[in-house]
C-alpha cells in the first residue's frame, strides 16, 4: 500500500496544471496589418490615422489620437465608416454599455488597418514567468522546503517547553 501525502502538501500535478494554464489566462498581443476588404464586421481592428487627420479628431494639440480601435461598419472606394466604443468595461450594466461613436473618414485619412493577433512566444514566456513567481511565492509562504528548524527545537521529552532565563 502506498503512503499518502499529508493533506497540507501540494501535489506536483496541481502545479504543472497551473503552469500550463497560465499562458491561456495571460495573453500578449501584437497588431499586424489587415486588409480592410477581408476584415469581418464584428472583428476588432485598429485604424492608424494620418497625423493631420489625428489633429482634426483630437480635442487639442496634445490630445490627438494616433489610432482608433473599433469596427469597420461600411467600406466604400473613397470612405470608411468606423465605429468606436464610447464607454469602457466600467459602464457594463448601464445605459452607456453599447454606446459607440461612428466616424466617417476618407481613405487617405487612414494609413493602415491592423488586427490584434496573439503572440504565442511572449504569452508562453509571460505564463512561465508568472508560474515560476507563484511557485517561489508558494514555496516561501507555505514553507514547502521543510520546517527550517534544527532537530533540537520544540518541546522537551516530558512535554514541557524549555524555559529561557535572561542573564
Amino acid at each position: 500500500m502506498r503512503a499518502r501525502k499529508p493533506s497540507g502538501s501540494v501535489g506536483g500535478r496541481g502545479w504543472v496544471a497551473c503552469v500550463l494554464l497560465l499562458p491561456l489566462l495571460t495573453g500578449c498581443f501584437n497588431y499586424v496589418p489587415a486588409d480592410p476588404l477581408t476584415v469581418s464586421p464584428d472583428m476588432d481592428v485598429r485604424a492608424v490615422l494620418h497625423p493631420e487627420s489625428a489633429r482634426r479628431l483630437g480635442d487639442g494639440p496634445d490630445r490627438a489620437p494616433r489610432h482608433l480601435d473599433g469596427w469597420i461598419t461600411d467600406l466604400t472606394a473613397d470612405s470608411v465608416r468606423f465605429a468606436v466604443p464610447v464607454a469602457g468595461p466600467e459602464h457594463r450594466g448601464t445605459a452607456f454599455e453599447g454606446a459607440r461613436r461612428v466616424y466617417v473618414l476618407a481613405r487617405p485619412d487612414i494609413l493602415e488597418f491592423q488586427r490584434r493577433e496573439l503572440n504565442r512566444n511572449r504569452s508562453m514566456i509571460a505564463g512561465l514567468a508568472a508560474g515560476a513567481g507563484i511557485g517561489i511565492l508558494a514555496f516561501l509562504v507555505f514553507d514547502l522546503g521543510g520546517s527550517g528548524g534544527s532537530p533540537g527545537d520544540g518541546p522537551t521529552p516530558n512535554g514541557s517547553q524549555p524555559t529561557f532565563i535572561p542573564h
